[in-house]
């Protein structure tokens, strides 16, 4: 995997559970450019092993001196939330990996419709320098549990004209009926968050009779840990252990197994990998009801095995 070092140039904390982080190349040079929605992957070893965290870049999509990031410190996380808040000071060098976008604008729709829950916000946080900068139709809707420690909402409050908040400590809870009927035809909606936020919009959309093709998601609830198991190989005559705080992609990847990706969040099904035997705990939100019943594939970025699985690798 080809990665660029960079330093941590600065950090700043707008609430309590969020630091911000701006990266800067190490030999100074300008960094690649990026699209609206695009992520990077932060290389960090923890416990002995190989993580690589995704997130989205929160920078001016036009601005090659420096990369931005904004970290949730979650507790449910396995491990890499904590060390970017405890252990990554400024001066920090880091390896990250060039940018990726597996949640681009769609520029040919009539209206963009932008649905965040919680730090699901990121993304769309270059979306909106793009929109704006380009004056098309768009509006902002965005979920969150407590208003003081919620990033990015008074910049929005301040720069975006349809912007919609939704605080569940305040009794407010987004209904995504009523944000998605009425809307034009050829307007495409974007949600990132949580997979109940997720599966709720998908629901809701087919049952308004949206096109599949005009509905984007991102997954942000890949960092969650589990119960460890065991998976065998088939293929290689391989085997290895998936601690609790590890994914089985990264225990494949420190296998030294070649598995290809994309999102990491189990969103884009590049990832996926056909089982042979053992019980999944699906994750994701690519894989169909019926997919996820018949138990052949699982998705090794989010999804988990139960005591032990064998893979046809």
């Amino acid at each position: 995997m080809k990665t660029i070092t960079v330093c941590v140039a600065g950090i700043k904390q707008p609430v309590d559970n969020v630091k911000i982080f701006r990266f800067i190349a190490q030999d100074l040079a300008a960094l690649p450019g990026f699209s609206p929605g695009s992520n990077i992957l932060v290389k960090l070893n923890l416990y002995g092993y190989t993580h690589y965290n995704a997130y989205s870049l929160i920078n001016d999509p036009w601005d090659t001196e420096a990369y931005e990031i904004a970290v949730l410190r979650r507790d449910d996380s396995h491990g890499g939330s904590s060390f970017m808040h405890n252990l990554i000071q400024t001066g920090s060098v880091l390896e990250i990996t060039y940018p990726r976008n597996n949640f681009p604008i769609n520029k040919l729709a009539r209206k963009h419709i932008l649905i965040a829950g919680g730090i699901g916000v990121t993304p769309f946080v270059t979306y909106i320098k793009y929109l704006m900068r380009y004056q098309l139709d768009f509006e902002m809707h965005y979920a969150f549990k407590c208003m003081n420690k919620t990033v990015f909402h008074n910049q929005l409050i301040d720069i975006v004209k349809k912007y919609y908040y939704y605080c569940s400590n305040d009794g407010k809870r987004v209904r995504v009926e009523d944000i998605l009927k009425d809307q034009p035809v050829g307007a495409h909606a974007y949600v990132c968050g949580p997979k109940s936020l997720i599966e709720n919009v998908i629901s809701v959309a087919e049952y308004l009779n949206w096109p599949r093709s005009h509905l984007h998601y991102e997954l942000f609830d890949s960092g969650q840990s589990g119960n460890p198991f065991i998976f065998e190989l088939k293929n290689s005559n391989m085997s290895g252990n998936v601690p609790k705080d590890l994914t089985l992609l990264e225990a494949l990847e420190n296998l030294g197994v070649d598995i290809p990706y994309g999102c990491r969040s189990g969103a884009c099904g590049l990832c996926a990998t056909r089982v042979i035997s053992g019980d999944i705990e699906h994750r994701d939100c690519y894989l169909s009801d019926d997919e996820k019943k018949e138990g052949n594939l699982i998705l090794p970025c989010v999804s988990r095995g139960h005591d032990k699985i064998i893979l046809d690798l």
